[in-house]
């Protein structure tokens, strides 16, 4: 006779089930028992570098960070997730971004019971540099003494920029910055 029992336990640790048998006439076979470990708790997983919201200038990007999961991997975007070896709890490597602008990067820790954690970062991607398509200053000429404004019109294919104005006024250097 094999009979099979469904059980749900979702408390982490080592568990033990003792089985037991006797038939009708009091005869009692030797009891067994079975000691397995539970892991239902998520992985730990913490994504030293890069930093949400960080922008690159090359396609290639390094990532390191720390896991205590049995499995991790690195998803770029909608491509293919890719395996990272992870040593002593340590892992660490590259990945390409996809596209020019916002990539959604995606870190999978899988526990070895297969529960997940997965951290999220917004990197961007911003390989055209910013032209200056206009300095204008007004009055022009400027009188000695007087008030003048120095125009700037700059363009970016980015979402974040800093605009420098640097120059010389009475022999001393003058530096303006705008986000």
């Amino acid at each position: 006779i094999r009979r099979q029992r469904q059980m749900c336990i979702e408390t982490d640790g080592a568990h033990t089930v003792k089985v037991t048998a006797s038939d009708n006439d009091g005869n009692a076979a030797d009891a067994k028992t079975l000691t397995f470990n539970v892991l239902a708790t998520a992985p730990n997983l913490a994504i030293t570098s890069p930093a949400e919201g960080a922008y690159f200038k090359a396609k290639t990007v390094s990532f390191a960070g720390t896991t205590n999961g049995a499995k991790l991997t690195v998803k770029v975007g909608n491509g293919t997730a890719q395996n990272v070896t992870i040593t002593g709890g340590k892992f660490s490597g590259t990945f390409d971004l996809a596209a020019e602008g916002k990539n959604v990067v995606t870190f999978v820790s899988t526990s070895a019971s297969g529960v997940t954690t997965t951290v999220t970062r917004n990197l961007y991607l911003d390989t055209v540099a910013p032209a200056i398509s206009a300095v204008t200053i007004t009055p022009n000429p400027v009188d000695a003494g007087k008030t003048y404004i120095i125009s700037v019109s700059v363009t970016d294919e980015g979402t974040d920029m800093v605009v420098k104005l640097t120059g010389k006024v009475n022999g001393e250097t003058i530096i303006f910055e705008r986000k």
